[in-house]
């Protein structure tokens, strides 16, 4: 006698449950890996350019910039004019945030990009008056 026993492959089959949560673990991991790309590149386009060739309107000759070890630059140029304005480019790609701030700061205006903590800072500056001073100073200057 002999019997006949049926023997059924197992299928791996996933619940429908794991399976969604397992896109979703996909889609938030690229999600995620997008952001970071796009933090990264935000954050290096802000640096400045140190190697290469620039072009740069406002120049009557080249102008060489050389950096050293510490990032310090030594400015070649063919005019004081030249000069004098890379001096300026190479100084605003420096410190291009910490003028900005700087100049938010006498103005009273660190609260619009810094928040609700320098407020107090900002009343004290706006008191003191020397964005209306430094305008004034300006306006005699130029008309005479």
């Amino acid at each position: 006698m002999s019997t006949a026993a049926e023997i059924r492959i197992p299928t791996a089959r996933r619940f429908p449950i794991v399976r969604l949560a397992l896109w979703l673990m996909l889609a938030l991991l690229a999600l995620f890996a997008g952001l970071a790309a796009y933090a990264f590149y935000v954050a290096h386009a802000a640096l400045p350019q140190l190697d290469g060739r620039l072009q740069v309107r406002g120049l009557t000759a080249p102008v060489t910039v050389t950096r050293d070890s510490h990032g310090v630059p030594t400015i070649e140029a063919a005019s004081l004019e030249d000069l004098f304005f890379a001096q300026g480019y190479v100084t605003a790609q420096d410190r291009m945030w910490q003028m900005d701030v700087m100049r938010r700061l006498g103005s009273g205006e660190l609260s619009e990009v810094l928040g609700r903590g320098t407020l107090k800072v900002d009343r004290e500056q706006r008191i003191l008056g020397l964005r209306a001073a430094a305008a004034k100073s300006r306006d005699v200057t130029t008309s005479t």
